[in-house]
């Protein structure tokens, strides 16, 4: 099944949507992707993607991709809400990392804070960029 992925365009290179995070992943078109501290996110349709495009702040170049996907998590309806677990956790003692490995023990212990995902969000472990979306509506 073809999913969509939306990534950031910078120096010629693709990068996770949110490239400023200290977990972002560089993505190279035909090779597997996977995410090393939780799942990553596509979408079922172009029109899910381009609604999340539309309704999303970007700092710079965006771009859509056709995506082939392995390894499906489930996403309980949620997404990080990384603020609370910082104050929670202690954002001057504890690493990025261990936040996000607590935010993935807590979602499916089903006590995790989070927001909703966008609508025809899906997650998965691997994924891999086929062809970039030349026209989104």
């Amino acid at each position: 099944m073809t999913y969509y992925k939306v990534v950031s365009f910078e120096d010629g290179k693709l990068f996770s949507f949110m490239k400023d995070s200290p977990v972002t992943l560089e993505y190279f078109p035909g090779d597997w992707v996977e995410g090393e501290l939780g799942p990553l996110f596509v979408f079922e349709t172009l029109k899910a993607a381009s609604h999340f495009l539309a309704h999303s702040y970007t700092s710079g170049d965006t771009q859509v991709w056709e995506c082939e996907c392995e390894m499906e998590a489930q996403s309980h309806g949620m997404i990080l809400c990384l603020e609370e677990l910082y104050n929670e956790l202690g954002e001057v003692e504890t690493s990025f990392r261990k936040v996000v490995r607590e935010f993935w023990r807590r979602v499916y212990r089903g006590e995790a804070p989070y927001m909703d995902i966008p609508k025809g969000t899906k997650l998965f472990y691997k994924v891999k960029l086929l062809k970039k979306v030349e026209r989104i509506a």
